[in-house]
């Protein structure tokens, strides 16, 4: 758990709720850590999970491996990959 979070966050619809109300989760997330699934990434990068995955067994896409074989991604890879691609679109 991060600083921001204890067992007492609750997510609700991307918001956490603790004893301060309630919160957009992305604000006290870190960006340093591996945190989401293939399901959250596949959510910012706006495609399915198994195309994440995908892009991550390809090296398309940074990701590490849990011992569960799960990919866990870092928000800010996620980031500088869409921004790369909106420079590979701009140049083309």
């Amino acid at each position: 758990m991060t600083g921001h979070q204890s067992a007492r966050t609750l997510e609700i619809l991307g918001f956490g709720v603790d004893i301060f109300g309630f919160f957009p989760l992305h604000d006290r997330m870190t960006t340093d850590r591996y945190d989401l699934g293939a399901g959250a990434a596949a959510e910012i990068l706006g495609c399915t999970a198994q195309t994440a995955r995908v892009w991550a067994a390809a090296g398309l896409l940074p990701a590490i491996r849990t011992p569960g074989g799960h990919y866990r991604f870092r928000r800010s890879d996620l980031e500088a990959f869409l921004e790369s691609r909106r420079i590979a679109q701009v140049a083309s």
